[in-house]
């Protein structure tokens, strides 16, 4: 999308992860992730929902661990996303 000097929006960036998520290509999924986070954006609780619960689903909760690291992500995703412990009681 950069590369073609196209600037994605939220809702660009919502759209092309649950894509991403719908189609298994949870590598495809972080990195929109990652430049979401590396653009300030902070995800909505809805689509890291969607993100984490697609990478737990697939046991690929390990691809995420980087997003710890990238600038601002500590505001943006809150740790227990990466626990698992996201879900309420009653959602299970």
């Amino acid at each position: 999308m950069k590369k073609g000097g196209f600037h994605p929006n939220y809702d660009t960036y919502k759209i092309v992860v649950s894509t991403f998520c719908k189609n298994k290509d949870f590598e495809g999924a972080v990195d929109v992730v990652r430049d979401m986070l590396e653009r300030c954006m902070s995800p909505e609780k809805p689509l890291l929902d969607e993100f984490f619960e697609g990478l737990s689903e697939a046991n690929k909760l390990h691809l995420a661990e980087d997003l710890r690291s990238v600038a601002n992500s500590a505001r943006f995703i809150p740790d227990f996303y990466y626990t698992g412990d996201y879900r309420n009681k009653d959602e299970e």
